[in-house]
């Protein structure tokens, strides 16, 4: 068994993030857009327990935003568990409603804590968080997955030959 020592995404990792956040559909909206990083959301009773997940969400988030020029961004969480306790927040579709209802038209997520597409990009960004936009009038995109980019696969091939 490998230990994976933090969940904060290695220079590769976040130079192929940065190729994706700017990408030619977002340009668009990159000047008045709200820009958030999104990442799967957690239980605030493991932060209280001493996780460091949200320290390194916002650690990634400001190191893709620094390579890709965004000075101003939002760290948002999204993919909260089926519980009756609560997850840490913001929310990302709750923002959507309250940041369109406040006259937000434009809204661009970058979702960094994922590689790929799946459930929780293309149900709860691509329709949840997309149909809260349009319940206000607002437009909502998201940057490309890494999913295979070249560069990623490179990265992930790197860190397997290191364990080998």
């Amino acid at each position: 068994m490998i230990y994976v020592s933090s969940r904060c995404a290695p220079f590769t990792c976040i130079r192929c993030s940065s190729t994706r956040s700017p990408n030619g559909c977002a340009r668009p909206l990159r000047p008045r857009a709200n820009w958030w990083y999104s990442r799967r959301t957690v239980c605030p009773r493991a932060l209280e327990a001493g996780d460091s997940y949200a320290d390194e969400v916002a650690a990634t988030a400001r190191a893709v935003a620094s390579r890709t020029g965004i000075a101003r961004y939002e760290v948002v969480y999204q993919s909260a568990g089926r519980t009756p306790e609560p997850w840490i927040g913001p929310e990302l579709c709750a923002l959507v409603r309250e940041r369109a209802a406040a006259g937000g038209r434009r809204f661009l997520i970058a979702p960094i804590g994922f590689v790929c597409d799946h459930t929780e990009i293309l149900f709860d960004i691509d329709v949840q968080a997309a149909a809260a936009a349009r319940e206000h009038g607002a437009a909502l995109r998201r940057t490309e997955s890494l999913n295979t980019s070249p560069t990623f696969i490179a990265m992930l091939e790197g860190l397997v030959r290191r364990m080998l």
